[in-house]
């Protein structure tokens, strides 16, 4: 099928006989170490299915990555504001729930500014991480999907298996910040201005939830812009093919033998291909634009700073 490759030797020599006759009329023989360079006249002859690795093209069929915005609703304009505004983030597949905030500065105090937002700054800035596991799935399908579908057509559909979260949710192990300093001349190396990860925070082992603060004193000192990253990684989960190639080591740890799951009859139907695999969610950056801060004469003066959530393009 277009997910899974030939069930036995047989049936791979059966469907790619006509692959070796079109090499061989192309080629003059069939190559078996080497690498061949795929010509139009061999593309041509070829079927879509034998052009791919197999391995590598089920992996495309496993759940992605997801989008989450902090809107004000579910209505199409309110997610696409949310969008517009920045204030959303990535997780690598779970459902994990993220906050990345600046917290308002001098005595007047003021919002705090969520992530994606831009703000002229100039005094020492201060964050707020705030995060959650996803909810630790339950087996089988909630009864309003089989209310809805009945138990033969999600069998058929879905397996029997469906999104279907309880309450319980997983440990965020810790927070981790990135910090990036754009270039101020072209030649300015950036191996020192991009700190990834800048800090590390571990979150309390008895907590569904975690929630960080932090300030950054080079800010002042460095006196120039600054953008601020969050990763909230979760605590590791199985997930598919997060093995790789699930190398077999030596005591080196250097990898002696390749074990992926090819997706064809080279691996066993009874191996789900699990492996830990640490889930992370991904913030929105804030951008800061350092500017001095104001003369003790100015009327009004604060050590805070001039916000605009909407005009961070050009620190993009």
């Amino acid at each position: 099928t277009e997910a899974r490759g030939p069930e036995s030797a047989k049936w791979r020599d059966r469907l790619f006989d006509g692959v070796r006759s079109a090499m061989e009329k192309q080629l003059g023989s069939v190559p078996t170490k080497t690498s061949i360079r795929l010509t139009s006249e061999l593309r041509a002859v070829l079927p879509p299915f034998a052009l791919p690795h197999l391995e590598r093209q089920a992996s495309f069929f496993l759940t992605g990555g997801l989008v989450a915005v902090h809107s004000a609703g579910r209505s199409r304009t309110q997610i696409w504001d949310a969008l517009e505004r920045r204030e959303v983030y990535g997780t690598s597949g779970d459902r994990i729930l993220l906050w990345f905030d600046l917290l308002p500065q001098g005595k007047e105090g003021g919002e705090a500014l969520p992530m994606g937002s831009a703000s002229a700054f100039s005094a020492i800035p201060s964050f707020r991480v705030r995060a959650a596991g996803s909810l630790e799935e339950l087996p089988g399908c909630p009864d309003w999907s089989k209310q809805a579908l009945g138990d033969a057509e999600l069998e058929r559909l879905c397996r029997g298996e469906c999104h279907n979260p309880g309450s319980k949710r997983k440990h965020i192990r810790e927070i981790q910040i990135v910090r990036i300093r754009p270039q101020q001349r072209p030649d300015e190396p950036l191996r020192e201005l991009i700190e990834d990860p800048w800090k590390r925070v571990a979150c309390p082992a008895d907590r569904d939830t975690c929630e960080v603060s932090f300030e950054d004193p080079d800010y002042v000192v460095g006196r120039r812009d600054v953008v601020y990253y969050v990763r909230a990684v979760q605590e590791p989960t199985p997930a598919v093919n997060a093995g790789n190639v699930r190398c077999e080591r030596d005591a080196s740890g250097k990898c002696v033998k390749p074990n992926p799951c090819y997706g064809d009859y080279r691996t066993d139907n009874k191996d789900d291909c699990l492996s830990p695999n640490q889930e992370r969610a991904w913030s929105s950056p804030i951008f800061l634009h350092y500017v001095d801060p104001p003369s003790d004469g100015d009327a009004g003066a604060d050590a805070g700073a001039s916000t605009d959530a909407g005009t961070a393009d050009a620190e993009r």
